[in-house]
């Protein structure tokens, strides 16, 4: 980043309170181009932006300051930014900082600074006093690397006493072990994270290296005087749990993050409150506790409502997760209240894909009803979102044959079968062992002319399998197949 751009975004950062702390600093000083260039910059901050604006305002200020564009405009912007780096230290922003457990942090950053000063300045007792209210708030919050830093610092007054000395040592190296073993589980639990969010298939080699993972993690939660490990293997746990699909697993470890989280505050946070609802959600989406799915749903919707990311694009996916849950709730009456909310969503109004897949919701919520004129206009306003071998485009077919079928149309229903099967072969679902076995009960529902029951008596074993939703059959609660093919197929019977 050039010193200019650098400059700017720092700029942008500042209140109004330190702009006018810097001004009083520079009036102060024998540095008076130093302030003239921070305020031309702060009066044109809204303009440095694409490169020609920025070259023609650089370009202003330095015949401004020197005449000419000269080396020591560059070394001004360098010696303006290294002081707002230094000034910086100054401000105490700590109160714009969401989460209690970073404003501790920076709090015990500020005071290991403060007492660093007063060391060099030979003035011990009162760095002694400072790292006292440091230690205070790091075992408040079990702030492991932090806590190292304050013990390595105490040593140095020791150096002479010997033995007091080797006894800070000795605590010194205790803490230094529970560091290295909560980064440790920090990186397991960030592994197994990744993991999930990729979706990748299980091979043998991967669970023999998800197990070792979660093996490696279970060996450290012994480490029961740091909550933040603690933390951290509840939420492997789930991670591991969902991988395996482990449902009833991934709900019980998720209910005792929930409580950890709410009760202790080293983890107590918004996100992480947040992420426990959803995870609980999730678990029992998947276990068909559609009620509880839509309580947690409700309560992470709720919560980060009412927070800075409210009418944000996480807003908007929570809201997802509260319309899905009360979709699958047979007895919700709050299904139309959440759609025409998720469709009047800031962000859904902004983004074109966001706005294509609430439609979608608004097709399934007609199709539910069986109001298939409502469905058709939704289902046929979606374009982007549908194009090439996306999920969607799978949700899109499944979701047109089956409205085709319910409303008995069923001359617009063949076609649509084999181009189904088509997509299907080209786009790589074909190793999907569920979608393989919608499309074969599709065929022979369409062979017996569209009789339910004789279907049902032909593919037997195949709507076992679907409906017993084991291994490869599985259904995905959050995956594409929105609304439950052999849950459908039941109800027409």
């Amino acid at each position: 980043m050039s010193n200019m751009n650098s400059l700017k975004a720092i700029i942008n950062t500042l209140s109004r309170k330190e702009i006018k702390f810097i001004n009083d600093y520079y009036k102060n000083n024998e540095l008076n181009k130093r302030l003239i260039l921070f305020n031309l910059i702060l009066k044109n901050k809204n303009t440095i932006n694409d490169i020609k604006n920025n070259t023609e305002i650089e370009s202003k200020i330095a015949n401004n300051l020197y005449g000419k564009k000269s080396s020591a405009y560059s070394i001004l912007k360098k010696r303006l930014k290294d002081d707002l780096f230094n000034l910086m230290i100054f401000f105490d922003d700590s109160h714009k900082l969401s989460s209690s457990v970073i404003r501790a942090e920076h709090t015990v950053q500020r005071k290991l600074y403060q007492a660093g000063i007063l060391y060099s300045r030979r003035l011990n007792i009162e760095a002694k006093a400072i790292l006292k209210d440091a230690l205070a708030i790091v075992n408040e919050y079990d702030l492991v690397d932090k806590k190292t830093q304050i013990t390595h610092f105490y040593s140095f007054f020791e150096i002479n006493e010997i033995r007091v000395f080797n006894s800070i040592n000795k605590q010194l190296i205790r803490e230094v072990d529970l560091m290295k073993d909560y980064y440790k589980a920090f990186a397991i639990s960030l592994n197994l994270q990744d993991k999930l969010n990729k979706k990748i298939k299980l091979t043998i080699e991967l669970k023999e290296d998800i197990d070792a993972l979660y093996y490696d993690l279970n060996s450290l939660k012994t480490r029961k005087e740091s909550i933040k490990i603690m933390e951290l293997y509840f939420r492997a746990s789930i991670n591991y749990f969902l991988i395996y699909k482990r449902y009833d697993k991934a709900f019980k470890y998720a209910k005792k993050m929930l409580v950890l989280v709410k009760n202790n505050k080293e983890v107590k946070s918004i996100l992480r409150l947040i992420n426990s609802y959803l995870q609980l959600f999730e678990a029992a989406l998947n276990l068909k506790k559609y009620k509880e799915a839509s309580k947690y749903a409700k309560k992470a919707y709720e919560t980060i409502s009412k927070t800075k990311l409210k009418d944000s694009r996480n807003e908007l996916i929570v809201l997802k997760y509260v319309f899905l849950a009360n979709f699958h709730d047979s007895k919700s009456k709050k299904l139309e209240l959440h759609l025409n909310k998720g469709l009047s969503h800031p962000v859904c109004k902004k983004i074109p894909d966001l706005k294509e897949e609430w439609q979608f919701y608004k097709a399934m919520y007609h199709f539910k009803l069986k109001e298939f004129n409502e469905v058709k206009t939704a289902l046929y306003s979606i374009n982007k979102l549908i194009k090439g071998n996306s999920g969607w485009n799978f949700a899109f077919r499944l979701l047109e044959i089956m409205m085709y079928i319910d409303e008995k149309s069923f001359d617009m229903v063949e076609y649509r079968i084999e181009t189904f099967r088509k997509f299907i072969s080209k786009s790589g679902y074909k190793s999907k062992e569920r979608i393989k076995l919608i499309h074969k009960i599709l065929k022979t529902l369409d062979k017996t002319g569209y009789n339910f029951k004789e279907t049902a008596k032909i593919e037997k074993k195949s709507l076992q399998l679907l409906s017993a939703g084991k291994d490869a059959y599985q259904w995905e609660a959050l995956g594409f197949e929105l609304i439950r093919f052999d849950s459908w197929f039941f109800y027409s019977i």
